[in-house]
């Protein structure tokens, strides 16, 4: 569904044919429909229930960035008991100048990928932080109230929260190595 309401063509994210293909948009209703596909993509990852949870009322994350211990235990069991290979992360696609989104504190941190240089600055992010990152735009950005991030959504956050929750899912189903092992 999250793909019925806003997607791209796989092509369109490769930074080799269109290092910034989408970008920031001023129409409220392109804010309202990125919101919810996000909203949408991040619903599917709630119902196999990875998303990260805070344990005994304390966040997920500590005001330094660092993991709450108990919430990063209960997620690692979470996702290994659904088969996520841990051992990989995920490309995060980060293009063009900096948006709100990215400058906010819980924009995901990572290692550069090969390609990444000038508007490109894709990284590669271990699983567990990827799903505190769409946790924190589906929460502050998507759902309960627009705000400023809102309006700085582009088409490469959409992506990113769709191709996690596609990952967890054909993970989760066993069959994310025979689809991308044999190719």
């Amino acid at each position: 569904m999250s793909y019925d309401i806003a997607s791209t063509h796989h092509v369109e994210l490769n930074p080799y044919y269109y290092p910034k293909k989408y970008s920031v948009t001023k129409f409220r209703f392109q804010h309202v429909v990125l919101s919810t596909a996000i909203t949408t993509a991040y619903s599917a990852i709630e119902e196999m229930q990875l998303e990260p949870r805070p344990v005994k009322g304390q966040p997920v994350k500590e005001a330094d960035g660092n993991w709450n211990t108990g919430a990063y235990e209960n997620l690692v069991a979470r996702l290994s008991k659904a088969h996520v290979d841990l051992r990989k992360g995920i490309g995060w696609n980060i293009r063009g100048s900096t948006t709100r989104v990215h400058k906010s504190r819980r924009a995901p941190k990572g290692t550069k990928l090969p390609w990444t240089k000038g508007v490109v600055r894709d990284k590669e992010i271990k699983i567990e932080d990827d799903l505190v990152s769409a946790s924190w735009l589906r929460s502050k950005c998507t759902t309960h109230r627009y705000g400023a991030e809102t309006a700085s959504i582009t088409m490469y956050d959409v992506a990113n929260v769709q191709n996690l929750s596609r990952r967890l899912l054909l993970e989760r189903v066993k069959v994310w190595d025979d689809i991308f092992l044999k190719a």
